[in-house]
């Protein structure tokens, strides 16, 4: 979740109205279309990459007063042990769509968060189905089309949804479908989950997450005191893309190697001794400057234990 995407631009490549314009650092659409090369044809195409690379690194490299707080709490794969065939081939026959609702929490956390891995249909009779997803009040489909007789149906979770939310569903259309189902077990061993349910079938889905404190929030939360540090990221990621660049001739390429170190002193490592400058890059005292101003997250479970989550599943 790039909250940084919507605040931090360049001209001409957008309709959108920035906060942080950067052009004003020197950095243009035209100047990112001279560097463009088979990896990203153009230039805005180039600074999207550059940017979900910035985000990356600075969800890597922030920490809290010295906390993290991307703790995995729980590894969790729910399916069935047996399969009994269900839907409007089998022994019942269900109307339209089912839903399966997640939920987990914690009253001194607003961090945790599910985060899908896979999601597999055990399919008994084929057919036309449609399997969606619904969270933060919006419905999404993952997969609408036609499944084989006696298959497992992968289901493709797109990355940007790898963290959902503390609550979500996942929906499957069992009109003309028939599916594998049983009662819902989990795999995992004293993993403290508790569960609630309308029914205890669970309607062909094989499920694979995990409940992690999702840093992101936090950075979120936080992100007037982190956006210069994301835009020096960004600066430091373009000078040494152009330092990287056949479109640069080499004997120019000592100001590339000034600039992306002045930005970023990570690249003091890939460069030639002779033109490696010494002290630290902008982004790295931003993040320093940010580690000290930003408090850690008042979550015992993210950064110290994890005895203290509880999960409710709900099926409908």
């Amino acid at each position: 979740m790039n909250c940084f995407e919507n605040i931090v631009g360049i001209k001409n490549c957008t309709f959108t109205q920035y906060e942080y314009w950067l052009d004003g650092y020197g950095l243009s659409l035209k100047q990112l279309e001279s560097i463009a090369d088979e990896s990203a044809i153009s230039g805005k195409q180039l600074f999207k990459d550059i940017s979900e690379q910035a985000y990356l690194s600075l969800f890597n490299d922030i920490t809290f007063k010295g906390f993290n707080a991307n703790k995995i709490l729980q590894e969790i794969n729910l399916k069935a042990d047996t399969c009994t065939e269900y839907g409007n081939f089998g022994i019942d026959r269900p109307t339209n769509t089912k839903e399966i609702e997640f939920n987990c929490y914690n009253r001194d956390c607003e961090l945790i968060n599910f985060y899908l891995n896979s999601i597999k249909l055990h399919v008994k009779q084929g057919g036309n189905t449609t399997i969606s997803i619904k969270y933060n009040g919006v419905t999404q489909v993952l997969f609408s089309g036609a499944v084989d007789s006696d298959t497992i149906v992968n289901i493709e979770i797109p990355s940007v949804q790898g963290f959902v939310s503390s609550t979500f569903s996942i929906l499957v259309d069992l009109t003309n479908i028939s599916v594998c189902s049983g009662n819902f077990n989990s795999d995992c061993s004293a993993c403290g989950v508790f569960y609630t349910k309308s029914s205890e079938i669970n309607y062909g889905f094989e499920i694979d997450m995990r409940v992690q404190c999702d840093k992101s929030i936090w950075i979120c939360k936080h992100k007037d005191l982190l956006v210069q540090a994301y835009i020096y990221k960004i600066l430091g990621l373009y000078w040494h893309r152009k330092y990287l660049s056949k479109r640069v001739q080499e004997s120019d390429k000592n100001f590339e190697i000034a600039n992306m170190n002045f930005y970023d002193s990570i690249y003091n490592a890939v460069v030639p001794k002779e033109s490696t400058p010494s002290g630290k890059g902008m982004y790295q005292l931003e993040l320093e400057k940010a580690n000290k101003a930003i408090l850690p997250p008042k979550c015992r479970c993210c950064i110290e234990c994890e005895s203290n989550i509880n999960y409710k599943i709900s099926i409908r």
